[in-house]
This record gives C-alpha cells, sequence and structure tokens, in this order.
C-alpha cells in the first residue's frame, strides 16, 4: 500500500534555545539533511529525521513524495535550537517522520520539499535505504564493537580504530577505550551519532568513534577496554538523564603493522610513507653581483619530521650556507632554508631536489623532485674606499673636487666690529621660532589624544573577510602584545602560520580562519 502526505498544513512550534555570546549575528546559509534507519525492517514503524541547518526561515510545512513500498507518517517537531557564538549565529531545526517498508528490498527516497514560513524552499538531497531483518545482535542493554580498519599496514600507513557503541536507550556515549601505545595521531578523534534497528523492530541509538592514526614501528598492536552505558535511563525534573551504570566489555580490535619491503629501497630513504610534495623557489630570480638571495625548499607529506634536510650542491661561481633557525617542521610540512651569493655574473641553474617516499597502494617506493630553479646574476660595480687616509688595494681612490667659491662678502674695516643682524630683531625672530614650536608641539599632543589605537579584533576579523595575506599578517601581528587566553593566543597563532604558509608555501587559507580570528573579535 502506498501512502502520500502532501498538502496538509504543519507548522514547526520552536523550542528556542540560545547561547549568545556577542550582540551582532551573521546568519550563514543552511542545507536539509534526511536520516533514515538502517536498515528499515519490513513491517516496523520507525523514526525518519529530517535535520535542517541554518535555514532561512522556519519550516512551514513538509512535503513527502510517494514512493513505492514505503508509507510515511505525519511530519511533526522535534525542536528548534538556535547559538550565537562569536557574533556567528547557527541553528537547528528537526522534523520527526514516521516510515514503515511493506518488504524487503532498495529504496530510493526522492527529494523531500521544505516550505518555509518566508515563502521560500529548501529540499533534502536523494536517500538510497535498505529494507531487511533487524539486527539480531542489537539485544539486552548494549553491544560494543572494536576494529581496525584496515587490520595490516606498514609502518606510516594511515588507518583507522573504530569503536561503535549500540544502546536501547539514547545516552550520553564517552569512548572506553584509546589507541594503543606506539600509534601516531593523524588527526583529532570524530564522532557521529545515528541509530540501527533491532531484529524486534525496536530502534538503537548508535555512537561511533573513529582515531585516524599510523604506526612507526613494525609489531602487532590491540586495542581493548570496558565501555560504560546506562541502563533504565530517564529523566529528572531539570531535565537531566538519570540511568544505572553498566560496564560490557570490549573484544580487542588488533592490527598488525608489516617491515617495509627491502627490495628496491633507495639509499637516501628516511621512512617517509604517502605522497610526499616538493617546491622550491628564490626570494628573486635576478640580482645584482655582490647581492645574496634567499633559497626556501618545502617538503609536504605526513610523518614529514622523518625529511632529511638534503646536500646543497651548487654550481660553481655560487655559494650558499643554510640560514640560522631555517630549518622550521610545521603540520604536514618542512621548511629549509638557505642564503646564496654569486662570485661572478652569469645564469645559474640550481639542483634539483629529490625525496623517496613509499606508496602503500602499490607496495613500491616513489620519488618526488622540485622542478628546477634558473637565477640570474646581473654585473653590479665595485666602489672602492679610503680609510684613515689609506687607499684600499685594488680600487681607485675618488677625487674629491673643491667646492666652487662662491660670493664673498667684503672685509671689515680694520678696527671695526663685523656687521651683524640687530639684536632687538633676534630677539623677536628666537620668540617667534618658540611660539611655533609652541603651537607645533600643541597640535600634535592633540593629534595623537583624538586618533585612537585601531580596534585590533575588527580589523583582523576584516582582514580574513577581506582574504588579503598581507592584511592578516599585519593585523595578526598586532596582538603580539595584547593579554589573551591560551585559547586565543593559539588562534593568533595559527593564523600567522596560515598566513606565512600562504604567502610563502603557495598553500590556501584554511577554513577555519574566520573562527580564528572571531576568537579575538572582542579585543581592542
Amino acid at each position: 500500500m502506498v501512502a502520500r502526505w502532501s498538502s496538509s498544513v504543519f507548522t514547526i512550534l520552536p523550542i528556542l534555545v540560545a547561547s549568545i555570546v556577542s550582540v551582532a549575528s551573521v546568519v550563514i546559509g543552511g542545507d536539509a539533511v534526511l536520516s533514515l534507519p538502517d536498515p528499515l525492517v519490513p513491517g516496523a514503524r520507525l523514526n525518519a529525521t529530517i535535520t535542517v541547518n541554518d535555514p532561512p526561515a522556519q519550516v512551514r510545512r513538509v512535503e513527502m513524495p510517494a514512493v513505492d513500498g514505503l508509507t510515511w507518517g505525519e511530519p511533526r517537531s522535534a525542536g528548534f535550537q538556535q547559538t550565537i557564538i562569536n557574533g556567528v549565529s547557527s541553528s537547528t531545526q528537526r522534523i520527526l517522520i514516521e516510515v514503515q517498508a511493506a518488504r524487503e528490498g532498495r529504496y530510493t527516497v526522492p527529494a523531500i520539499t521544505l516550505h518555509l514560513v518566508n515563502k521560500t524552499t529548501m529540499a533534502t538531497a536523494p536517500v538510497t535505504v535498505t529494507a531487511a531483518p533487524g539486527d539480531n545482535r542489537l539485544s539486552g542493554n548494549g553491544l560494543v564493537e572494536a576494529r581496525f580498519e584496515p587490520e595490516a599496514v606498514v609502518p606510516g600507513e594511515p588507518a583507522a580504530l573504530v569503536l561503535k557503541v549500540a544502546t536501547a536507550d539514547r545516552q550520553p556515549i564517552e569512548p572506553g577505550l584509546k589507541p594503543p601505545e606506539g600509534s601516531i595521531s593523524l588527526g583529532e578523534m570524530t564522532k557521529t551519532e545515528g541509530t540501527s534497528t533491532a531484529a524486534d523492530g525496536r530502534e538503537w541509538n548508535v555512537v561511533t568513534f573513529r582515531w585516524p592514526l599510523a604506526f612507526g614501528k613494525p609489531g602487532a598492536y590491540q586495542a581493548a577496554g570496558q565501555q560504560q552505558i546506562y541502563t533504565n535511563v530517564r529523566q529528572d525534573l531539570f531535565g537531566q538523564l538519570r540511568g544505572n551504570p553498566a560496564q560490557l566489555p570490549i573484544k580487542p580490535a588488533r592490527i598488525t603493522v608489516a617491515e617495509l619491503p627491502e627490495q628496491g629501497r633507495p639509499d637516501d630513504f628516511a621512512g617517509l610513507v604517502g605522497a610526499i610534495t616538493t617546491d622550491a623557489k628564490l626570494e628573486r630570480d635576478r640580482i645584482a653581483l655582490g647581492e645574496g638571495v634567499g633559497l626556501e625548499l618545502t617538503v609536504s607529506g605526513r610523518q614529514i619530521d622523518l625529511a632529511r634536510q638534503p646536500r646543497l650542491d651548487l654550481p660553481k661561481g655560487l655559494t650558499g650556507q643554510a640560514k640560522q633557525g631555517g630549518d622550521v617542521t610545521e603540520p604536514g610540512r618542512r621548511i629549509f632554508r638557505w642564503q646564496l651569493w654569486a662570485e661572478a655574473p652569469g645564469t645559474y641553474q640550481l639542483p634539483v631536489f629529490s625525496f623517496s617516499w613509499f606508496d602503500p597502494a602499490s607496495r613500491t617506493y616513489r620519488r618526488s623532485q622540485t622542478a628546477p630553479v634558473t637565477l640570474t646574476v646581473l654585473p653590479g660595480r665595485s666602489i672602492g674606499l679610503n680609510v684613515a687616509g689609506r687607499q684600499l688595494s685594488g680600487a681607485t681612490a675618488p677625487t674629491i673636487a673643491a667646492p666652487t667659491t662662491g660670493p664673498q662678502l667684503p672685509l671689515p674695516w680694520r678696527g671695526a666690529a663685523p656687521a651683524r643682524p640687530g639684536d632687538g630683531w633676534a630677539l623677536i625672530a628666537a620668540a617667534g621660532s618658540a611660539a611655533i614650536a609652541l603651537i607645533a608641539g600643541s597640535v600634535l599632543r592633540f593629534a595623537g589624544r583624538s586618533r585612537p589605537r585601531p580596534h585590533r579584533g575588527r580589523a583582523l576579523k576584516a582582514a580574513v573577510a577581506s582574504g588579503g595575506i598581507d592584511a592578516i599578517a599585519n593585523a595578526a601581528a598586532a596582538f603580539a602584545d595584547a593579554t589573551l587566553e591560551p585559547a586565543q593566543r593559539a588562534a593568533i597563532d595559527r593564523l600567522i602560520a596560515a598566513a606565512d604558509g600562504a604567502r610563502f608555501g603557495g598553500a590556501k587559507l584554511p577554513a577555519e580562519a574566520a573562527a580564528w580570528a572571531a576568537t579575538v573579535a572582542d579585543v581592542p
């Protein structure tokens, strides 16, 4: 039987939960996402959820499509939540709809149209779902599973530790295990929430934790522990969830880290696993003889701290040395810097830098190298100097011409005093100069008081919004003497590093830049 619900009017009554941190707010664009239980159990009435993130207006009506074999219930509100953090407003509206599958198989749900109170519409993306018997492992109070993906890797190859916790009652879940000793984190742990269906048609809540990681040494590793959940979960008078704690054993997850193959291993292999990119560039590609120029080599990839500084084999006529503090390691990249000088004019081909790395996909060693870089040195001029009256060897002492004799005043008569301006005029001139200096000083002090210091927080926010890398770097540098919280100082450091990466490494400005700037938006 097919049921279609499309034209009745329903209004979402919002439950507003606002956390106001800043007065000003900026509303960002939104989307709508349909979530269906996986799998749908034939004959069981389950809840589908439409989550509307940052809608331009609240949802007034939901237009459900007809799908052969699926029966939809009446949409109902599950709440509206709005938060304003550091001047950025976000909101979430949830709508629940019962769905029932008539038979097993795969169903494709077309876009669902949402009609908003401002007479505009939004739509969900099409979703494909499977209807099958429920998971017969979902019984009792909970189910815990842990695994590595994949279960066999080589040192440096990315993997993931996955923990999935399913509970009969919705409740907060904290992971009961952590990555094993010897693992290397490749990013932050992520947490996702969803649902699954038991064999009896009951809907279970599923929380999945995922740790991206790698291993530096061969061997066998495992992760195990005890997962705490709560039974008989209920809500108290204050809206807090209460329950009886229970411990569920976690079957150990195991992973094998094999040795890197000896066959084909280059002599310069330093342990880098995964694709490596390299880039070499000069501060300027044309200089005059006698000038110095900076050379910068950037190597990007994973475990980049293993990259070794390459030997600098310069062509004849060029000399160079590593810059003090020029070896910099940042997340995802390492930078080497040298200073070069030329002994004679000409065109110089700089060396090509090469790094070897292991490709986990093909289980072979590969190599990345920089593109050729050319330096042009133009003829300069050598100027001889004369120190303490003694000429430097090999230089011609400059000839200094005698000053041209200008007009001469007539000598005074013998026995007469030299002519000079009248003393009265001198006093008047001195008084006038003092008055002018006094007025100028007053004007400058007044101007200094009337010109307030630019607001650093707003200046940084505007610079990030404009996308100008130099403007961002200058605005962030203005916080050097500011008194900041640790999180704010960390945000400024990230912005400075991102600006440097964009200016010197060609990287794009991270999407999080606006959020970093927002943490100091109120700092004057």
